[in-house]
C-alpha cells in the first residue's frame, strides 16, 4: 500500500486527480486537506487492481463520494460537501 498526502494542486474544477503508473503498489491511499490546515478532511483508498475507491470523512463537510472513475493512467474522484 501506498500513502501519501494529496496536494492542493490535485483538486481540479472539484475533482480529486491521480496518477497510476504501471508496477505501482495494489492500494494507494490518499489523505486530502481541503482547507490548507494540516488536517485531512478526508482519506480516499483506491484498490488499483479492482478500479473501486472507498472514502472516509473525517469532517462533517464531507458527505458522501459522490463519483469514481478510471481516467486514462490515472483516477478522478468527486466528493460531495457540505456548504
Amino acid at each position: 500500500m501506498c500513502r501519501r498526502r494529496a496536494s492542493r494542486k490535485m483538486i481540479v474544477q472539484g475533482f480529486l486527480l491521480g496518477q497510476l503508473s504501471a508496477g505501482g503498489p495494489a492500494t494507494l491511499e490518499e489523505e486530502v486537506d481541503l482547507e490548507g490546515d494540516g488536517k485531512a478532511e478526508f482519506t480516499i483508498a483506491i484498490d488499483v487492481r479492482a478500479g473501486t475507491a472507498r472514502l472516509t470523512g473525517r469532517s462533517p463537510r464531507i458527505l458522501e463520494m459522490a463519483r469514481f472513475s478510471r481516467v486514462k493512467e490515472g483516477f478522478a474522484a468527486r466528493v460531495a460537501l457540505r456548504r
